[in-house]
């Protein structure tokens, strides 16, 4: 929910934090990821050219 402000435009953040708020949300696993991924993860492998398709 804190991070609405920084995901959703001003004009849908109202409509933005519902969205959130109604998303699953696993605490055991973020607390996870925590302890094993985000410090120590090291990629081993890096795409040279990625396609990417935009739509605004």
């Amino acid at each position: 929910m804190a991070s609405a402000e920084w995901n959703f435009t001003p004009a849908s953040v109202t409509t933005g934090r519902e969205l959130l708020r109604r998303m699953p949300y696993n605490r055991a696993a973020v607390d996870w990821s925590d302890r094993n991924v985000d410090e120590t993860y090291v990629h081993t492998w890096w795409p040279r050219s990625l396609t990417t398709f935009i739509i605004s």
